[in-house]
Protein backbone atom coordinates (compact mmCIF):
# COMPACT_ATOMS: atom_id res chain seq x y z
CA UNK A 1 0.00 0.00 0.00
CA UNK A 2 2.82 2.29 0.95
CA UNK A 3 4.82 1.68 -2.01
CA UNK A 4 1.35 2.52 -4.37
CA UNK A 5 1.27 5.55 -2.86
CA UNK A 6 5.10 6.53 -2.57
CA UNK A 7 6.46 4.90 -5.18
CA UNK A 8 9.47 7.63 -5.09
CA UNK A 9 10.78 6.08 -1.99
CA UNK A 10 12.27 3.25 -4.27
CA UNK A 11 13.72 0.17 -3.18
CA UNK A 12 16.11 1.42 -0.27
CA UNK A 13 12.89 2.35 1.18
CA UNK A 14 11.13 -1.00 0.68
CA UNK A 15 11.81 -2.64 4.15
CA UNK A 16 10.11 0.51 5.66
CA UNK A 17 7.04 0.49 3.73
CA UNK A 18 6.50 -3.28 4.44
CA UNK A 19 6.77 -2.34 7.93
CA UNK A 20 4.04 0.52 7.53
CA UNK A 21 2.14 -2.10 5.54
CA UNK A 22 2.07 -4.84 8.42
CA UNK A 23 1.56 -2.62 11.08
CA UNK A 24 -1.79 -1.34 9.44
CA UNK A 25 -2.88 -4.40 8.67
CA UNK A 26 -2.14 -5.84 12.51
CA UNK A 27 -3.59 -2.46 13.90
CA UNK A 28 -7.25 -3.10 12.06
CA UNK A 29 -7.55 -6.49 13.46
CA UNK A 30 -6.14 -5.29 16.93
CA UNK A 31 -9.04 -2.95 16.99
CA UNK A 32 -11.62 -5.07 15.67
CA UNK A 33 -10.85 -7.85 18.06
CA UNK A 34 -10.44 -5.45 20.82
CA UNK A 35 -14.04 -4.10 20.16
CA UNK A 36 -15.58 -7.78 19.90
CA UNK A 37 -13.86 -8.56 23.49
CA UNK A 38 -15.24 -5.41 24.50
CA UNK A 39 -19.23 -6.71 23.27
CA UNK A 40 -18.11 -9.88 25.17
CA UNK A 41 -17.19 -8.53 28.12
CA UNK A 42 -20.32 -5.99 28.01
CA UNK A 43 -22.34 -9.45 27.74
CA UNK A 44 -23.75 -8.79 31.11
CA UNK A 45 -24.75 -5.14 30.43
CA UNK A 46 -26.87 -6.20 27.02
CA UNK A 47 -28.61 -9.23 29.56
CA UNK A 48 -29.49 -7.10 32.02
CA UNK A 49 -30.81 -4.54 29.69
CA UNK A 50 -32.46 -6.96 27.77
CA UNK A 51 -34.06 -8.38 31.27
CA UNK A 52 -35.12 -4.84 31.75
CA UNK A 53 -36.72 -4.87 28.57
CA UNK A 54 -38.32 -7.70 28.93
CA UNK A 55 -39.70 -6.37 32.85
CA UNK A 56 -41.10 -3.30 31.30
CA UNK A 57 -42.88 -5.23 28.22
CA UNK A 58 -44.14 -7.20 30.72
CA UNK A 59 -45.70 -3.92 32.97
CA UNK A 60 -47.23 -2.64 30.04
CA UNK A 61 -49.37 -5.80 28.83
CA UNK A 62 -50.39 -5.43 32.28
CA UNK A 63 -49.09 -8.39 34.01
CA UNK A 64 -48.74 -7.99 38.23
CA UNK A 65 -45.66 -7.74 39.50
CA UNK A 66 -46.40 -10.19 42.29
CA UNK A 67 -47.35 -12.94 39.93
CA UNK A 68 -43.82 -12.80 38.04
CA UNK A 69 -42.28 -15.75 38.81
CA UNK A 70 -39.49 -15.88 35.84
CA UNK A 71 -39.25 -16.00 32.12
CA UNK A 72 -40.38 -17.45 29.65
CA UNK A 73 -38.47 -19.87 27.69
CA UNK A 74 -39.55 -17.55 24.05
CA UNK A 75 -37.95 -14.62 26.17
CA UNK A 76 -34.64 -15.89 27.27
CA UNK A 77 -34.57 -17.55 23.06
CA UNK A 78 -34.73 -13.81 22.33
CA UNK A 79 -32.06 -12.38 24.53
CA UNK A 80 -29.66 -14.72 23.50
CA UNK A 81 -30.67 -14.33 19.74
CA UNK A 82 -29.94 -10.81 20.15
CA UNK A 83 -26.55 -11.58 21.45
CA UNK A 84 -25.97 -13.87 19.26
CA UNK A 85 -26.47 -11.37 16.34
CA UNK A 86 -24.39 -9.26 17.93
CA UNK A 87 -21.28 -11.92 17.71
CA UNK A 88 -22.42 -13.38 13.93
CA UNK A 89 -21.91 -9.36 12.98
CA UNK A 90 -18.32 -9.44 14.33
CA UNK A 91 -16.95 -12.40 13.53
CA UNK A 92 -17.09 -12.01 9.16
CA UNK A 93 -15.05 -9.07 9.52
CA UNK A 94 -12.30 -9.94 12.27
CA UNK A 95 -11.94 -13.22 9.61
CA UNK A 96 -11.66 -10.48 6.60
CA UNK A 97 -9.52 -8.51 8.80
CA UNK A 98 -7.00 -11.69 9.29
CA UNK A 99 -7.48 -12.11 5.21
CA UNK A 100 -6.28 -8.79 4.81
CA UNK A 101 -3.47 -8.71 7.17
CA UNK A 102 -2.62 -12.11 5.13
CA UNK A 103 -2.51 -10.93 1.63
CA UNK A 104 -0.80 -8.01 2.64
CA UNK A 105 2.08 -9.84 4.44
CA UNK A 106 1.96 -11.94 1.41
CA UNK A 107 2.44 -8.93 -1.26
CA UNK A 108 4.91 -7.61 0.87
CA UNK A 109 7.34 -11.32 0.26
CA UNK A 110 6.62 -10.53 -3.48
CA UNK A 111 8.01 -7.49 -3.28
CA UNK A 112 11.13 -8.23 -1.55
CA UNK A 113 11.49 -11.17 -4.10
CA UNK A 114 10.70 -8.28 -6.92
CA UNK A 115 13.21 -6.40 -5.74
CA UNK A 116 15.89 -8.85 -5.29
CA UNK A 117 15.54 -9.79 -8.99
CA UNK A 118 16.20 -5.94 -9.70
CA UNK A 119 19.01 -6.27 -7.46
CA UNK A 120 20.67 -9.65 -9.15
CA UNK A 121 19.76 -7.83 -13.49
CA UNK A 122 21.67 -4.31 -11.92
CA UNK A 123 24.31 -6.49 -11.13
CA UNK A 124 24.91 -8.89 -13.81
CA UNK A 125 23.10 -6.46 -16.13
CA UNK A 126 20.37 -9.41 -17.16
CA UNK A 127 17.21 -11.00 -15.47
CA UNK A 128 18.30 -14.21 -13.93
CA UNK A 129 18.59 -17.45 -15.92
CA UNK A 130 15.94 -20.19 -15.02
CA UNK A 131 17.77 -22.83 -14.07
CA UNK A 132 21.47 -24.44 -14.02
CA UNK A 133 22.33 -28.42 -13.98
CA UNK A 134 25.52 -29.38 -12.91
CA UNK A 135 27.00 -32.99 -13.76
CA UNK A 136 25.80 -33.92 -10.47
CA UNK A 137 22.03 -33.63 -11.55
CA UNK A 138 22.08 -30.62 -9.21
CA UNK A 139 19.50 -28.11 -10.49
CA UNK A 140 20.46 -23.79 -9.46
CA UNK A 141 17.21 -22.33 -9.52
CA UNK A 142 15.96 -18.94 -8.08
CA UNK A 143 15.52 -19.72 -4.43
CA UNK A 144 18.26 -22.61 -4.10
CA UNK A 145 20.30 -25.32 -5.68
CA UNK A 146 17.93 -28.33 -5.83
CA UNK A 147 19.63 -31.95 -5.54
CA UNK A 148 18.22 -34.87 -7.01
CA UNK A 149 16.60 -36.83 -3.96
CA UNK A 150 14.78 -32.81 -3.68
CA UNK A 151 16.92 -31.32 -0.99
CA UNK A 152 17.28 -27.39 -1.45
CA UNK A 153 20.26 -25.30 -0.33
CA UNK A 154 18.64 -21.98 -0.45
CA UNK A 155 22.26 -20.25 0.00
CA UNK A 156 22.76 -20.78 -3.83
CA UNK A 157 19.93 -19.71 -5.27
CA UNK A 158 20.12 -16.68 -7.73
CA UNK A 159 18.01 -14.27 -5.29
CA UNK A 160 18.27 -15.76 -2.00
CA UNK A 161 21.70 -13.65 -1.28
CA UNK A 162 19.42 -10.56 -2.15
CA UNK A 163 16.91 -11.29 0.99
CA UNK A 164 19.51 -12.35 3.67
CA UNK A 165 18.32 -16.51 2.85
CA UNK A 166 15.30 -15.75 4.89
CA UNK A 167 13.29 -18.52 3.11
CA UNK A 168 10.21 -16.94 5.04
CA UNK A 169 9.79 -14.56 2.16
CA UNK A 170 9.41 -17.62 -0.05
CA UNK A 171 6.04 -18.85 2.53
CA UNK A 172 2.84 -17.33 2.02
CA UNK A 173 0.61 -17.07 5.05
CA UNK A 174 -2.53 -17.85 3.30
CA UNK A 175 -1.54 -21.13 2.24
CA UNK A 176 -2.29 -23.80 4.39
CA UNK A 177 -1.84 -27.49 3.05
CA UNK A 178 -0.21 -30.63 4.42
CA UNK A 179 3.47 -32.00 3.62
CA UNK A 180 2.11 -33.49 0.29
CA UNK A 181 1.80 -30.12 -1.06
CA UNK A 182 5.97 -29.95 -0.77
CA UNK A 183 7.76 -31.77 -3.18
CA UNK A 184 11.72 -30.42 -1.77
CA UNK A 185 12.67 -31.09 1.52
CA UNK A 186 15.18 -29.10 3.59
CA UNK A 187 18.76 -30.76 5.34
CA UNK A 188 16.71 -31.68 7.96
CA UNK A 189 13.93 -33.61 5.86
CA UNK A 190 10.81 -31.04 6.74
CA UNK A 191 9.47 -29.26 3.86
CA UNK A 192 11.33 -26.95 1.69
CA UNK A 193 8.17 -24.06 0.95
CA UNK A 194 8.18 -22.58 -1.95
CA UNK A 195 4.76 -20.84 -2.36
CA UNK A 196 5.55 -18.73 -5.56
CA UNK A 197 5.77 -18.84 -8.91
CA UNK A 198 8.93 -17.30 -11.02
CA UNK A 199 8.14 -15.92 -14.55
CA UNK A 200 10.86 -17.72 -16.84
CA UNK A 201 10.16 -16.64 -19.83
CA UNK A 202 12.27 -13.30 -18.85
CA UNK A 203 15.11 -15.25 -18.27
CA UNK A 204 18.44 -14.06 -19.59
CA UNK A 205 16.85 -10.77 -20.85
CA UNK A 206 17.20 -7.09 -20.76
CA UNK A 207 14.68 -5.34 -18.85
CA UNK A 208 14.46 -2.50 -21.92
CA UNK A 209 12.69 -5.71 -23.59
CA UNK A 210 9.69 -5.61 -21.18
CA UNK A 211 6.77 -2.69 -20.33
CA UNK A 212 7.91 -3.40 -16.63
CA UNK A 213 4.70 -2.12 -15.06
CA UNK A 214 2.33 -4.68 -17.42
CA UNK A 215 4.95 -7.81 -17.16
CA UNK A 216 4.46 -10.41 -14.40
CA UNK A 217 7.65 -11.37 -12.35
CA UNK A 218 6.10 -13.49 -9.37
CA UNK A 219 2.52 -14.76 -8.23
CA UNK A 220 1.14 -16.92 -5.69
CA UNK A 221 1.26 -20.55 -7.47
CA UNK A 222 0.32 -24.33 -7.31
CA UNK A 223 -0.71 -27.27 -9.47
CA UNK A 224 -2.16 -30.31 -10.09
CA UNK A 225 -0.13 -33.24 -9.73
CA UNK A 226 -0.79 -36.53 -11.71
CA UNK A 227 -2.80 -37.43 -9.17
CA UNK A 228 -4.89 -34.24 -9.23
CA UNK A 229 -3.50 -33.14 -5.20
CA UNK A 230 -2.81 -30.08 -5.49
CA UNK A 231 1.22 -29.33 -4.90
CA UNK A 232 3.54 -26.35 -5.05
CA UNK A 233 4.80 -24.76 -8.52
CA UNK A 234 8.02 -22.69 -8.68
CA UNK A 235 7.56 -21.48 -11.93
CA UNK A 236 4.44 -19.96 -14.25
CA UNK A 237 3.48 -21.44 -17.45
CA UNK A 238 1.74 -19.28 -19.88
CA UNK A 239 -1.81 -19.14 -21.05
CA UNK A 240 -1.13 -20.48 -24.61
CA UNK A 241 0.49 -23.35 -23.42
CA UNK A 242 -1.54 -24.26 -20.63
CA UNK A 243 -2.47 -27.93 -19.33
CA UNK A 244 -4.35 -29.64 -17.02
CA UNK A 245 -1.08 -30.58 -14.77
CA UNK A 246 0.72 -26.89 -15.63
CA UNK A 247 2.38 -24.49 -13.41
CA UNK A 248 -0.44 -21.93 -12.47
CA UNK A 249 -0.99 -19.09 -10.45
CA UNK A 250 -3.32 -19.55 -6.97
CA UNK A 251 -6.21 -17.58 -6.41
CA UNK A 252 -5.91 -18.16 -2.50
CA UNK A 253 -6.60 -14.78 -1.35
CA UNK A 254 -10.76 -15.07 -1.51
CA UNK A 255 -10.66 -15.77 -4.97
CA UNK A 256 -7.44 -13.36 -5.48
CA UNK A 257 -4.03 -13.94 -6.52
CA UNK A 258 -1.33 -11.45 -5.82
CA UNK A 259 1.01 -10.99 -8.56
CA UNK A 260 4.26 -8.81 -8.15
CA UNK A 261 4.96 -6.87 -11.59
CA UNK A 262 8.84 -6.08 -13.26
CA UNK A 263 8.55 -2.66 -11.63
CA UNK A 264 8.15 -3.62 -8.32
CA UNK A 265 4.86 -2.67 -7.65
CA UNK A 266 2.48 -5.75 -6.98
CA UNK A 267 -1.52 -6.32 -7.23
CA UNK A 268 -4.35 -8.26 -6.54
CA UNK A 269 -5.77 -9.80 -9.67
CA UNK A 270 -8.84 -11.80 -10.65
CA UNK A 271 -8.86 -15.02 -12.55
CA UNK A 272 -9.32 -14.74 -15.97
CA UNK A 273 -8.72 -18.02 -17.63
CA UNK A 274 -8.12 -21.62 -16.56
CA UNK A 275 -7.52 -24.93 -18.22
CA UNK A 276 -9.15 -26.84 -15.69
CA UNK A 277 -12.78 -27.51 -16.24
CA UNK A 278 -14.28 -27.05 -12.81
CA UNK A 279 -11.76 -24.79 -10.39
CA UNK A 280 -12.62 -25.78 -6.90
CA UNK A 281 -9.20 -25.01 -5.91
CA UNK A 282 -9.24 -21.15 -7.78
CA UNK A 283 -6.16 -22.01 -10.49
CA UNK A 284 -5.34 -20.23 -13.56
CA UNK A 285 -4.17 -16.97 -14.98
CA UNK A 286 -4.66 -13.59 -14.18
CA UNK A 287 -4.66 -12.81 -18.02
CA UNK A 288 -6.07 -14.61 -21.31
CA UNK A 289 -3.06 -13.40 -23.21
CA UNK A 290 0.85 -14.20 -23.22
CA UNK A 291 2.02 -11.06 -23.13
CA UNK A 292 2.56 -9.72 -19.89
CA UNK A 293 4.83 -13.24 -19.83
CA UNK A 294 6.69 -12.90 -22.71
CA UNK A 295 6.04 -9.08 -23.62
CA UNK A 296 5.18 -10.77 -27.55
Amino acid sequence: MFNELFPQWGSRHLAIANILDNLLAYTSIVLITAVLCGLVLLLPVWWTLAIRFLLRMRERFGEEASTRRGFTLVELLIVIAIITVLIGILLPAVQKARDSAARTECANNLRQLGAASMNEALDYGKIPQAQIVDPLGNTRLWYGTVTPAGVVDPSTGFLPKYFESNVKVLECPSLSTGDSFYVHRNSSGTPFHVNYGWNPYLAERWLSNFQTSQTYLFSDSAQLDAADNLTEADFLSLPSAASVQSSLSHFRHTHLANVAFLDGHVESLQLLLSPLNSNPRDLGFPSDVDFPYNGK
